[in-house]
């Protein structure tokens, strides 16, 4: 290419030499009239006559190339300017579609890890609701509390969408609490079906043993150990009491967990229009059960070892009553009734 361009640039500058000699020549035969005799006239007369116009003619064709060269040469060159300005507002489009592709699959796994955290809230919330707020201030409650309408386990992980996400955050520690937090839920739920499955026998044995009057509506701690036994009453003592442990501390995990997600992700996303989960709480579940009227087990123990003594004295009366089915006073008490 530079080869050629050399080339061409001799050519055109050979012509342009001859061409100004010929011009020269014309100025100095123009204003020196003494030189005509230097030359022949034939040769004066040619070179005025012929010569002249052929290079004046000859220099406007090379001057007109020249200017249509250079014109040329400036249009490429504009020309080349905006294909290279449209080749990089090309890219940076592109760059910024990626960039919002991108982006959209990180604000859909975002809401997607939040709703799955949220959901799992509700069903622990559920529960608690359902369960334990309505015994709560029952001395009994390890008891009475009642059985939990069957909630589905929620399968999915709220990590397989936010892990990412957390690292790029460098976040590894909340990605930990978070995969900790989920098996917590796992354990709540599987405690919900745990404690529905231990308490049916206990129902059923005290339905047998006390009839649906006015006399079980008033039933306390000496009827109950009469019907289950001291061991069995201690053991789902411990159960009901640490289930509601679980669901109360669980509650606040996930209520951190989120409001931390939330603090951190809020304004990280680069395009507004892209609208992310807002996670709210009115803080209702979040209110700490009031602990048990036995504070303990041991407390527990000492009240059946007490209770038990002054049931033994009333149990005859009691009997006699009405207040035990005729078959659980059988069975129970035999021929001392």
């Amino acid at each position: 290419m530079f080869e050629g361009y050399g080339k061409v640039s001799l050519a055109v500058g050979a012509a342009l030499g001859m061409v100004g000699s010929v011009f020269l020549s014309l100025i100095v035969l123009s204003f020196f009239p003494t030189a005509e005799s230097i030359l022949p006239a034939r040769t004066y007369e040619f070179i005025k006559d012929i010569l002249g116009p052929v290079a004046a003619g000859f220099g406007g064709a090379i001057a007109g190339v020249l200017t249509s060269h250079h014109i040329q040469t400036k249009v490429e060159a504009i020309k080349a300017e905006s294909q290279a300005l449209a080749e990089a507002k090309k890219a940076e489009a592109e760059a910024l579609s990626v960039e919002r592709t991108a982006a959209v699959n990180k604000v859909s796994d975002y809401n997607k890890g939040i709703g799955i955290l949220i959901s799992k809230y509700r069903d622990i919330a559920t529960i608690k609701r359902q369960v334990v707020m309505t015994s709560k201030n029952d001395p009994l409650r390890f008891l009475t509390m009642p059985i939990s309408q069957d909630i589905p386990e929620n399968q999915l992980r709220a990590s397989d969408h936010l892990g990412n996400l957390l690292i790029e955050q460098g976040m590894g520690e909340v990605l930990s609490k978070l995969m900790v937090l989920e098996q917590k839920y796992v354990a709540a739920m599987y405690g919900v079906r745990e404690r529905n499955r231990t308490v049916l026998p206990y129902r059923a044995e005290f339905d047998a043993a006390l009839p649906r009057d006015q006399f079980r509506r008033s039933a306390g701690l000496s009827d109950v150990i009469w019907v289950h036994g001291c061991t069995r009453l201690l053991r789902l003592y411990s159960f009901s009491e640490g289930f509601i442990s679980m669901i109360d501390d669980s509650l606040i995990s996930f209520d951190n967990i989120l409001n931390e997600l939330k603090i951190t992700f809020s304004g990280k996303f680069k395009f507004p229009d892209l609208n992310i989960i807002a996670y709210q709480n009115d803080g209702t579940a979040l209110e700490p059960t009031p602990p048990p009227f036995y504070k303990t087990v041991d407390e527990l123990a000492f009240a059946i070892g007490d209770d038990y003594s002054r049931f033994l004295a009333r149990r005859d009366w009691r009997a006699c009553r009405g207040g035990y089915t005729a078959e659980a006073v059988k069975n129970t008490f035999g021929d001392e009734s």
